[in-house]
């Protein structure tokens, strides 16, 4: 799912999040800071697998994925 929260408000949002656990075994959630919020990751941390941050170096370098805590929000 990508930006999945980007419009909606923390009480929708929320519902979403406890609901996310229900539609499959295995969910990838592309967000950003912006909308995924240290309290969101506390409603799904009994499912988080893995953590992963697309860190942009410039338009000559490029990006690169950056694995973050095992399975844990990290900021």
């Amino acid at each position: 799912m990508d930006t999945p929260f980007g419009r909606l408000d923390i009480t929708h949002g929320k519902k979403v999040l406890e609901f996310l656990p229900n539609l499959s075994e295995q969910i990838i959630l592309l967000v950003t800071d912006r909308e995924f919020r240290k309290e969101d990751e506390n409603i799904l941390e009994n499912y988080i697998n893995s953590d992963h941050t697309l860190v942009f170096r410039g338009e000559e370098k490029g990006s690169y994925i950056l694995k973050t805590n095992d399975g844990r929000w990290s900021r």
